[in-house]
């Protein structure tokens, strides 16, 4: 269980690492670090103008994409992590799987699902067990309840043997050839649709590509389409895409 919640943990990291890494060759701070930088403007502005296009298939169906909300939101609304909580939910927009999970949990609700994940479900208010377990977040069990989709413990992390490790890095290093594929071919077509005066603008270029480049969309459908990963449309597995760490 805890290689496959290692490997699952590495799938669903891949697109963001591999993004920033590429992103971070253009996009550095004095001291090096990664930054989301957008064009200067006046008064302390920073930021550029982004233009969409609604886009169908053959079929007359829009892509299937997944998105990710991760953290929850507090008590005034503004959305928060909680420190030492990992909890995301990739929301698969494929027959309607991301309206089986509710957009964002609530801090309180969070800190009970940790406490529940722990075998301290007592901690939980009966309200808010009762409103997890309604929304499917949980379920019933022997002792009181335990969470309805995969958590990952930080404590049993350091526990693989070397050769799960190298499994691990093998993997992963197939995977980012992969993504490397998907995102230069992403590339060439955008850059083949910019015109001219953005495509000499590596800045522009960058911007471009951040928010057209759909990795986890296309490995959703490519997965699909070779048998990968299946869904009949039933309903019964309501929380895919939710994982949380502790």
């Amino acid at each position: 269980a805890n290689v496959y919640g290692q490997s699952v943990k590495l799938a669903l990291r891949i697109s963001q690492t591999f993004v920033k890494e590429w992103q971070g060759k253009h996009e550095k701070t004095e001291n090096g670090e990664n930054h989301r930088k957008y064009t200067q403007r006046p008064n302390s502005g920073e930021w550029d103008i982004v233009g969409y296009e609604n886009y169908e298939n053959s079929e007359g169906k829009a892509p299937s994409t997944v998105g990710e909300h991760g953290g929850c939101m507090d008590a005034s609304g503004r959305l928060v992590q909680e420190k030492g909580i990992r909890f995301t939910q990739y929301r698969f927009a494929y027959q309607d799987i991301q309206r089986q999970t509710r957009d964002w949990l609530q801090s309180e609700e969070l800190k009970a699902l940790a406490a529940i994940a722990r075998g301290e479900s007592g901690k939980a208010s009966e309200e808010i067990l009762t409103g997890l377990e309604k929304d499917g977040y949980v379920e019933r069990a022997e002792d009181g309840y335990r969470p309805a989709f995969m958590v990952c413990h930080k404590d049993t992390e350091y526990s693989l043997k070397e050769e799960q490790k190298a499994e691990l890095r093998r993997i992963r290093g197939k995977a980012e050839e992969i993504v490397l594929k998907q995102y230069n071919f992403s590339h060439d077509v955008i850059m083949g649709e910019l015109p001219a005066i953005l495509r000499e603008d590596a800045h522009q270029d960058t911007i471009a590509l951040k928010y057209i480049f759909q990795l986890r969309g296309a490995v959703l459908e490519e997965a699909l389409r070779k048998g990968y990963l299946a869904y009949d449309g039933n309903g019964e597995r309501r929380m895919l895409g939710v994982y949380m760490e502790i």
